[in-house]
């Protein structure tokens, strides 16, 4: 199986939604083993989230602008 051949941006884009994916994971399995602060492990929860989406911003702007230009 040979993988696409991708640009680095859109390989960084990919890890940094799979961190943030383990990361949220992470903060819900931590609130079932024991954390009885409902409210805090939302919060971390949605602050994650918020973190994960402004990242994601600022990488997709990058990527559009170091897309490489159509030949012609």
């Amino acid at each position: 199986m040979r993988f696409p051949r991708l640009r680095k941006m859109t390989w960084l884009i990919y890890a940094w939604s799979t961190f943030c994916l383990v990361w949220i994971i992470q903060i819900g399995a931590s609130h079932q083993h024991g954390v009885n602060d409902h409210a805090a492990a939302g919060i971390a929860g949605s602050l994650v989230i918020v973190i994960w989406f402004m990242g994601f911003i600022v990488l997709s702007l990058i990527w559009f602008m170091t897309r490489p230009k159509e030949k012609r």
